[in-house]
């Protein structure tokens, strides 16, 4: 009788991203390539490791935890399918809460929790950080590198379907407040757009 064999816990992961919620924007990272990007990996390389060609993938562990929040100390301690896939705090991993760039943790906002309380201080908000990306891209641009992190312009779109997804748009009064900010702000984008040194 064979011994059925347990998935690799980088599959493991892959299947739990699979499983979030649509709205979150996580299930794109259940591939090998989606989940390689979101390691900053190759998708070799996660293959080769689930696959058990590659046999000393420690450094691809400690990436994993850096970038999603799973111990690897988890990982590579050949884990059963009956232990729970665990954080750096050797808690249960919740993926919708490790990966929600708008969640927040003890030393950063909670994008979510301000938009129910001060919706438009949210705008403010949203309004500075595109004049930041927008300043950035053009820098880079006129230095010959290409513009734009993942991570900022990720977390840009993020914060922007929570505001749709929340109805906001759909209330007046933030479309209003909305529209203000911008337009206070755009003075201030248009020369970022169009001044010669920055």
């Amino acid at each position: 009788m064979s011994k059925t064999r347990c998935p690799h816990p980088v599959r493991r992961i892959r299947d739990a991203l699979g499983q979030t919620s649509e709205n979150s924007g996580l299930r794109e990272f259940r591939t090998s390539e989606g989940f390689a990007s979101l390691i900053e990996r190759s998708a070799s390389s996660v293959r080769n490791v689930e696959s058990g060609s590659t046999k000393k993938w420690d450094r691809l562990a400690r990436q994993i935890e850096k970038k999603t929040g799973v111990s690897a100390e988890w990982m590579l301690s050949n884990p059963s399918l009956s232990d729970p896939i665990l954080d750096v705090r050797g808690n249960s991993w919740n993926p919708e809460e490790a990966l929600d760039p708008l969640q927040g943790d003890d030393s950063e906002l909670n994008w979510r929790l301000l938009l129910e309380i001060n919706p438009e201080s949210v705008v403010r908000i949203v309004v500075k950080m595109v004049e930041t990306r927008l300043s950035l891209d053009l820098v880079m641009r006129r230095n010959g590198t290409v513009p734009g992190s993942r991570g900022g312009n990720d977390f840009l779109r993020s914060l922007l379907r929570l505001i749709q997804e929340s109805g906001s748009f759909a209330d007046s009064e933030f479309v209003k407040s909305f529209t203000t900010a911008s337009q206070e702000e755009q003075p201030i984008l248009v020369e970022q757009m169009f001044r010669r040194k920055l």
